[in-house]
């Protein structure tokens, strides 16, 4: 998948473009979205590496959760 294509509706979405492994860690700790994760910001996924542009959209959403 292309890095332009990338999207996130939040981890309880049933739309996901691939095989979301921080979806699948944000539904088991029964969190909204991987950005509401304490630890989010040492989480070593490989999708975070894989996908940095994400990991970005991620952080955007996570900066607008503590203001």
């Amino acid at each position: 998948m292309e890095a332009e294509k990338l999207y996130c509706d939040g981890c309880k979405s049933d739309r996901t473009p691939f095989n979301c492994e921080a979806k699948k860690c944000a539904v088991s700790r029964n969190l909204p979205t991987c950005a509401h994760c304490d630890d989010f910001p040492s989480c070593d996924k490989e999708i975070w590496t894989k996908w940095p542009q994400l990991k970005e959209k991620i952080q955007a959403m996570r900066s607008k959760l503590n203001s």
